[in-house]
């Protein structure tokens, strides 16, 4: 399980699209005998040709390029021949566009003259250096793009070997824990560790692999475990890979207060939840989706999909305790992995995100494949839920990519909600609002709205319902636990119009506002929610609730009104 290090390196460049070019000159031996020019390119743009010319005259042609995925630096060599070259000191290149899928780029360039049957360096032309630019007279035409990259370079067959070796026992080693007889992990070794694709460095603040430790890889967890009684920890092997050797290390700590909050319920135990295989059209991925109360705080991510990573394109969504609106929506993968564009800057490992694998074909991906892995903690950002989570990510814009996918999310909970929906207030039905009491000197006419809730562009929650919107105050009862810790008020709502607010009170008790900015014209339902502190409920079998529209905001809608007793 060695850790395969590629070689890297990272380098500006610059692409020019369709009718463009660059120029630049450079130097070569005045005996030489033809000079060989390599340029070092980006082969993730495919079919990239152009002209070359030198003093004016044509000399070859670059590409066309096939196309690469994996984070890869590629080279190719265009033999410039003696008439061209010999005699000089100096040469103008000159690279006219011919064809590309998008454009030619270029990062840096080397001329090595031959002479006396030998080759050897004369000159180096690096793109997107402002100093060699100068130097060597750089100009471009038509220029499209102009950034960095950090790729590394095909790794050798011996490499290879070894890596897939590596992958073996990360993918099919699992690591088993048990907490007072629930087996509550069940992972693949790297994923649990942060690295599901190779051995690789991982500094995350609650785990960490030690690609290059002294006698070999050293993995490590910091995650509090709690547990009331007893616990087991396992390793089982499903890789082909015979496991001779090793070492491995528990720490515990007796805590009687852990222990009591555990067996109590008070207290969640540690899990972490994994699953693999490959994505569905139009179906998209869960991280977790259970029943029950906990915290969601983090995951890693295993991916494999095309060339041209689009299945990068996909949006998380978490959708907690039923609400048909997610309370999470993200705009892209890499961007909920706190990066941005295809993690194009190359892969790195922090204390609560990381890339630390991008792999191709020649770097341990399968041919023709990307391979990326990817981990986030959610410690201060944790997602709670008291009755259910559905913690999901598309795959491609709209679940439209192929890709094959493995994550471990880690999560605190039991299987036990403590949230309950105590009661509901159908607005605009005359027999619920005349059992909650509902009154309002202007409540709003009834009005049945038909559309969809946003959040979900395969499989839109569709509901066909009455709705009331008013700038009068509105005052309901609703149903809850006495035993509550706190009450969530859900109102389900036409969010056609934005930032609708209210002043809230509950049993004559000012609390802070209820702002809801959002707004869709589209897809009009959303269900929102409003924490009401233990404070205004506890002891209570029912509350009496009155909401005062903000004479700025536009009209409050509500098409029903659902407490969710927490605790208890």
């Amino acid at each position: 399980m060695r850790y395969v290090k590629p070689r890297s390196e990272t380098d500006e460049g610059r692409a020019y699209g369709a009718g463009g070019g660059s120029e630049f000159t450079v130097a070569v031996d005045p005996a030489n005998e033809g000079v060989r020019l390599t340029r070092r390119y980006d082969p993730i743009i495919a079919n990239q040709v152009a002209a070359v010319y030198v003093d004016g005259r044509e000399a070859g042609t670059w590409g066309p390029t096939p196309q690469a995925g994996g984070g890869l630096w590629a080279e190719e060599s265009v033999e410039l021949p003696a008439e061209l070259t010999a005699g000089k000191s100096e040469i103008t290149v000159r690279n006219a566009f011919v064809s590309s899928d998008l454009d030619v780029n270029e990062f840096t360039y080397w001329a090595d003259s031959r002479v006396g049957g030998e080759t050897r360096r004369t000159d180096t032309m690096d793109v997107g250096d402002a100093a060699s630019e100068t130097a060597h007279g750089y100009a471009i035409t038509s220029p499209n793009w102009e950034g960095v990259r950090t790729y590394d370079y095909p790794l050798g067959d011996d490499q290879r070997a070894e890596l897939a070796a590596a992958q073996d026992v990360l993918q099919g080693l699992r690591l088993r824990a048990t907490f007072d007889g629930e087996r509550t992990v069940d992972a693949p070794l790297g994923e649990f560790f942060g690295s599901g694709n190779a051995t690789a460095p991982v500094r995350a603040l609650m785990y960490g692999i030690d690609a290059e430790a002294a006698g070999g890889p050293v993995l490590t967890s910091w995650w509090p475990m709690p547990f009331a009684r007893n616990a087991k920890v396992e390793l089982y092997n499903g890789s082909a890979t015979a496991i001779t050797a090793g070492t491995a290390e528990v720490t515990a700590a007796a805590s009687r207060t852990h222990a009591e909050a555990v067996a109590s319920g008070d207290a969640g135990r540690f899990r972490a939840t994994s699953h693999a295989g490959p994505t569905e059209p139009g179906e998209s991925w869960d991280f977790l989706a259970t029943g029950g109360t906990g915290k969601f705080t983090g995951v890693t991510h295993t991916m494999t999909g095309e060339l041209n990573r689009n299945y990068l394109e996909g949006d998380e969504r978490v959708f907690v305790d039923g609400s048909r609106t997610p309370q999470l929506h993200g705009t892209g993968t890499e961007d909920f992995y706190q990066s941005g564009w295809y993690f194009n800057r190359g892969t790195y490992t922090q204390p609560f995100n990381g890339n630390p694998t991008h792999l191709g074909g020649l770097t341990g991906c399968a041919a023709e494949r990307d391979c990326t892995g990817t981990y986030r903690l959610m410690i201060h950002d944790a997602v709670p839920f008291t009755q259910s989570i559905d913690f999901d990510i598309e795959h491609g814009f709209v679940n439209d990519k192929e890709a094959d996918y493995s994550t471990t999310a880690y999560w605190y909970g039991e299987k036990k909600p403590t949230g309950t929906r105590t009661d509901t207030l159908d607005v605009g039905d005359a027999r619920s609002e005349k059992a909650h009491a509902y009154t309002s000197d202007a409540p709003g006419d009834v009005t049945s709205l038909d559309s969809v809730f946003d959040g979900d562009a395969q499989h839109p929650r569709q509901l066909t319902a009455d709705t009331r919107a008013t700038t009068a105050p509105v005052s309901f009862t609703l149903r809850v636990d006495r035993r509550n810790e706190g009450v969530e008020l859900r109102r389900t709502s036409d969010q056609a119009r934005p930032y609708q607010r209210v002043a809230v009170s509950v049993d004559g008790e000012r609390l802070p506002d209820w702002l809801q900015p959002l707004g869709n014209t589209e897809r009009r339902w959303l269900d929102d929610t409003y924490q009401i502190p233990a404070g205004a409920t506890a002891g209570k079998r029912e509350i009496t609730v009155t909401l005062t529209p903000a004479a700025d905001a536009p009209p409050w809608s509500a098409e029903s009104y659902e407490a969710h007793t927490l605790g208890g």
